[in-house]
């Protein structure tokens, strides 16, 4: 089991329920395609699962008809796939062997080095959340577009029609007890920035070690030196005390600790974890759609659009931005020369019918909130929101996420808080 598609999808789930005839968790997985779009078979007959093709697409003779495939990325199957998870398929998995789904899938994402590790840590932070229908019903709707049948290449070794590797003969997967740490360094060793896993051949080899900060153990002499960052109340084992350095860099922190790098590292550890949840939080919410549109816009738009410059008695940058001067200049830059080329952006599109205004700032209002709420500095608000408008607005381009987010400080709806 190292690679997702269909068939692996499907087979997993069968273990979890009562009724675990092929047919039946083809049926029940497929129904989604099947009740919501209108595929046919070859013979232009509404398409139906049979016995034999149930049985060949779970043991990976057969790929989907591309008819399924390309019905499964449509509007309509995207936005009705949740509710087909919650309403449909959820009520039928057995209570007890949820945990059970939610692991076995999870090392699957892990295992498979053909899912781009961004795609694994977006899945896998969704297995963390409190949705199962979300988590089910988005990792259905990948594996459905990966290649499902496996044939025998000049070798005799198992590959896919896209002559993509099997995985079950890496030698081993990463620990799933490493990922959460590793997924919170973003896999970068915070201390001197080299990747802490690395690819070679399609197996990922760990160049990482998990590092107590606080040691498990100290000695007296560790005792002597860290002296009020041990506390004997506090537990060591858990992962608030460990985080994921290089293997040089661990072994240089192992070998004698201070005082001073013991508490750096115990801050670095905090900015990560508060980072990592923040993303995590962001994922979950609600951006219009519409704000693509805009994203696309900016990088192109011409010296006349952007002369009508705002004047610098208008800005109220600085009585939001509390002493970061890199992120007041880089702030008033932005808003300086594109304020009122978006906001012209924006009208028109509200004249247009395709979005309203009041609805993305009340989005990007919730989100700094949230973000607020959980105690970020201003320049990581400003950091997770430009990442969350890249991802939820589809955009190329950091710098016009950047853009925006600026826009929206000199709008109020981001760090309008300080002003009171």
């Amino acid at each position: 089991m190292g690679r997702l598609c269909f068939g692996t999808y499907a087979k997993l789930l069968q273990k979890t329920l009562a009724a675990d005839d092929n047919k039946h968790v083809v049926s029940l997985l497929l129904g989604l395609i099947i009740d919501n779009e209108d595929v046919r078979n070859q013979h232009g007959e509404p398409f139906d699962v049979s016995d034999k093709h149930a049985s060949r697409l779970l043991n990976h003779k057969d790929n989907l008809r591309k008819k399924i495939k390309d019905a499964s990325g449509t509007p309509k199957i995207i936005n009705a796939a949740r509710d087909y998870f919650d309403d449909v398929v959820i009520p039928e998995i057995m209570p007890d062997l949820v945990a059970d789904l939610i692991a076995d899938l999870r090392e699957l994402i892990m295992s498979d080095v053909g899912i781009p590790k961004r795609k694994q840590t977006d899945f896998l932070a969704l297995g963390d959340g409190d949705s199962l229908a979300e988590f089910l019903a988005k990792v259905f709707l990948y594996a459905i577009k990966k290649p499902n049948k496996l044939c025998a290449d000049k070798k005799g070794m198992e590959t896919s029609d896209e002559l993509l590797p099997l995985s079950p003969a890496r030698p081993r997967a990463l620990p799933e007890s490493d990922i959460y740490l590793l997924l919170e360094a973003n896999s970068v060793c915070p201390s001197c920035g080299k990747p802490l896993v690395n690819d070679k051949n399609n197996h990922s080899l760990p160049g990482y070690a998990i590092t107590p900060i606080i040691p498990l153990r100290p000695t007296d002499d560790e005792r002597t030196e860290l002296g009020d960052l041990i506390n004997n109340t506090y537990d060591p084992e858990t992962n608030n005390n460990k985080i994921a350095l290089c293997l040089e860099c661990a072994n240089r922190y192992k070998l004698h600790t201070t005082k001073e790098e013991c508490r750096q590292l115990l801050d670095t550890k905090d900015s990560l974890r508060r980072n990592f949840d923040a993303s995590v939080m962001l994922d979950k919410m609600y951006l219009e759609e519409q704000i693509e549109a805009v994203l696309r816009q900016i990088p192109f738009a011409s010296a006349e659009q952007l002369s009508d410059t705002l004047e610098y008695n208008a800005l109220r940058i600085k009585e939001k931005i509390s002493s970061n001067v890199p992120l007041i200049i880089k702030t008033q830059g932005f808003v300086v020369q594109y304020y009122t080329f978006i906001k012209s952006v924006f009208s028109q599109m509200e004249r247009e019918g395709i979005l309203n205004f009041e609805d993305v700032a009340n989005d990007v209002q919730r989100s700094y909130r949230k973000l607020s709420s959980i105690g970020l500095k201003q320049e990581e608000i400003f950091t997770q929101l430009v990442e969350w408008f890249k991802k939820k607005g589809k955009a190329r381009s950091s710098l016009a996420c950047e853009i925006i987010v600026a826009f929206f400080v000199q709008n109020c709806e981001v760090f309008h808080a300080l002003t009171q």
